[in-house]
């Protein structure tokens, strides 16, 4: 049987159909891989407990206390993978006195690829200077979420520290244009950000 003519504009709602879902489960594949992809953890308890987290974090402004991220020295590795640092924390009182005998917990990622977290206790090594060493896999801009306890003290800081690691992480072409010389970095350059 051949279609007639007058019947053919039925097959226009039929492919516009079948491009709006073929470019629908395109856009969400995309979106659903890949370091693109980010879910928060633990989400509904998150929100569940978020009046609980508002008043901790309440608590932790009463207290005056402040954090500092301080990167170590870079370990260089055969890759950017295997490259480590030593990342201290630094607790002080209101006063700028160091706070010491705290459990510290520390959550860090970088900003733009959240597939890569970094869960660890923290050690103290000078008063009121924690230490965890981690292999930050990638230059950009971290987020570090600090739980420290000093008895019945809560105080919970998030920080957000830039680590650019050596040169042969992935650069963006603007960095390469600002300096051609990329190959000679020494092994670390840290921002301090206020």
């Amino acid at each position: 049987m051949k279609i007639q003519p007058k019947h053919m504009w039925m097959s226009l709602p039929v492919l516009l159909l079948t491009m709006s879902v073929s470019i629908g489960m395109t856009g969400y594949l995309l979106a659903s891989s890949g370091h693109n992809a980010e879910t928060e953890k633990d989400f509904y308890s998150q929100a569940a407990n978020w009046d609980a987290h508002q008043a901790l974090v309440a608590s932790s402004l009463e207290l005056g206390w402040k954090a500092l991220v301080v990167p170590g020295a870079l370990v260089a590795g055969s890759d950017v993978a295997e490259q480590s640092i030593d990342v201290a924390i630094r607790l002080s009182d209101g006063e700028g006195s160091p706070v010491s005998g705290a459990n510290a917990v520390l959550e860090a990622f970088q900003l733009a690829r959240k597939d890569h977290v970094v869960n660890a206790v923290l050690l103290e090594k000078d008063p009121g200077s924690y230490h965890v060493t981690m292999q930050p896999r990638h230059a950009g801009r971290w987020l570090w979420v600090v739980r420290f306890e000093v008895g019945e003290q809560v105080f919970l800081a998030e920080l957000q520290q830039t680590i650019l690691v050596r040169a042969s992480d992935p650069v963006s072409a603007l960095d390469l244009e600002l300096d051609e010389s990329i190959e000679s970095l020494v092994p670390i350059d840290v921002k301090q950000d206020d």
